[in-house]
Order: C-alpha cells, then sequence, then structure tokens
C-alpha cells in the first residue's frame, strides 16, 4: 500500500488511519486517568503525562512505518487526554472559588495563546530545520516540561477560607 503521494505528503486514506488511532486513544484516556488519579497523586500523574508524550512523540516522529505510525498515534491520546483532565481537575480543587472564573479563563488563554505561538514558530522553523528536526524539539521541550514538573516545589501557600477576594490576591 502506497501510503504518500508523490509530493511526499501522506495521503487521505493514512491521514484519516492515523488520526482515528489517535481519537481512538483518546476514548481509552479518560478511564485510565480515573485509574490513575485514583493510585497516584496528580503530580505524579501530570509529570508521567508528559514523559510518556515525549516518547510516544519521539517514536512516533522517527519511524517510516505506516502500521507502527497508527499504533504510536494511538499512544499519543491517552497521555494528552490524562494531563488534561488533571491539570483542569488540580486548577478547579486549588483555587478559591471567589477566583475559580479568572483563573481558569486565565489558564485556557494562556493554552490557547502558547499553542498558537508554537504552531507559528513551529511551521517557521520546519521550514528552516525540517519537519523531522523540529518534531524532535517538540519532544525534548515536553520531556523538559516533565523534568521541570517533578523538581517543582511541592509547597503551595494555601488561602485561608472566608478571606475576602482583595485580601486573597
Amino acid at each position: 500500500m502506497r501510503h504518500r503521494n508523490v509530493t511526499g505528503r501522506a495521503t487521505f486514506p493514512i491521514l484519516g488511519l492515523l488520526f482515528g488511532a489517535f481519537g481512538a486513544g483518546f476514548l481509552l484516556g479518560v478511564p485510565l486517568n480515573r485509574a490513575l488519579t485514583r493510585k497516584f497523586s496528580d503530580r505524579t500523574v501530570l509529570v508521567g503525562s508528559l514523559a510518556a508524550l515525549a516518547v510516544a512523540f519521539a517514536a512516533t516522529f522517527n519511524t517510516p512505518v505506516i502500521g507502527w505510525s497508527a499504533v504510536l498515534f494511538f499512544t499519543i491520546g491517552a497521555p494528552m487526554v490524562c494531563f488534561g483532565i488533571t491539570s483542569g481537575t488540580f486548577v478547579a480543587r486549588h483555587t478559591p472559588d471567589a477566583v475559580l472564573g479568572r483563573v481558569s479563563a486565565s489558564n485556557g488563554f494562556l493554552q490557547a495563546a502558547a499553542s498558537l505561538l508554537g504552531m507559528l514558530a513551529g511551521s517557521l522553523l520546519s521550514e528552516a530545520l525540517g519537519v523531522v528536526t523540529m518534531m524532535n524539539l517538540c519532544c525534548v521541550t515536553v520531556a523538559l516540561a516533565a523534568a521541570t514538573m517533578l523538581f517543582m516545589s511541592r509547597r503551595q501557600p494555601p488561602v485561608p477560607e472566608g478571606v475576602p477576594l482583595k485580601e486573597a490576591t
């Protein structure tokens, strides 16, 4: 089966296979996240999710075999879901009710802005460095994020209940 056309880009059936496998990994991520968060701390699930993503990305972007690519796309979905659910739940649990909406909105804005900047910078750098090289840099960045989270301080100053919003900020 030929999986690339004459321009070197993946054909639509291959993209369908890859994104279908990716979506199936997302479906697996929900029950997997529930099992992991019951057994491990949020921090452990977050670090493990980022580490799993770095490994899955590295393997995916460096395999030329389409069958392995589909399997590896499947393995990307679950840690993405685990990270998203666990980080969102962590923010909701540890943010005072009075500022939860603002914190959640700011968190969403920063994630979207980082994604847009990453897509822009990634596409420009891919032209200069090549797609595989750029994706490998992405893997390194995700691994560094996991390491940073692993070594961050666990202490978090609590905000006492009943403190007015102006005093809490």
